[in-house]
């Protein structure tokens, strides 16, 4: 009967130990790869969510007991810089832009927001995946935020501020992806 010697059995760890190492690394590298990648390609489901609810006509569910009222704005995704999340909201008041209707006079629906009489425009916060952030956005306004809202039947895509092609940069450490939106309603993954 033929075993293994001790010098045999050390090389074989030695072996499988130094292979571990070159290992973990990498794998560490990949999670974060795939989170990010996760993150953007959900970010990108995201835009045409909220553009296939634009088109369908949807009613919002702020508005339980006003069945017939589409928000005057449709529908979008808020964005600001180094922020973990982002927000998908109904236009209510038809501006164009996200509204937090946080302070004085307020509408008693979103169908009945006006700009100078808001409704709170928030459906629901999306997070991105744990330690991935909101990079940079282009365009942005002086507070580092960016809209995309889709109007019916089209839909008509509006980004606030105003420009042709709206691009989020996702981060996590040093690894960014970013997607992009245009008028014509095509998002590209770069």
């Amino acid at each position: 009967m033929r075993s293994f010697t001790l010098i045999e059995i050390a090389v074989v760890i030695s072996i499988i130990l130094i292979l571990t190492a070159f290992t973990l690394p990498n794998f560490h590298n990949a999670n974060a790869k795939f989170a990010l990648d996760r993150s953007i390609y959900k970010l990108s489901q995201d835009l045409r969510i909220a553009e296939e609810t634009a088109m369908s006509s949807e009613t919002t569910p702020l508005d339980l007991f006003v069945s017939d009222k589409f928000p005057q704005g449709g529908y979008g995704l808020y964005f600001q810089e180094n922020s973990s999340s982002y927000i998908l909201f109904a236009d209510c008041d038809g501006d164009k832009q996200y509204d937090l209707a946080d302070h004085g006079a307020r509408a008693v629906s979103c169908a009945e927001a006006k700009t100078n009489k808001p409704y709170p425009e928030k459906l629901k916060e999306i997070s991105l995946e744990s330690k991935i952030k909101i990079g940079t956005l282009s365009p942005k306004d002086a507070g580092n935020s960016l809209a995309v809202t889709f109007f019916p039947p089209d839909p008509t895509i509006t980004i606030y501020p105003a420009a042709s092609i709206a691009s989020i940069t996702l981060i996590f450490g040093s690894r960014t992806e970013t997607t992009s939106i245009n008028l014509n309603g095509l998002i590209e993954i770069q």
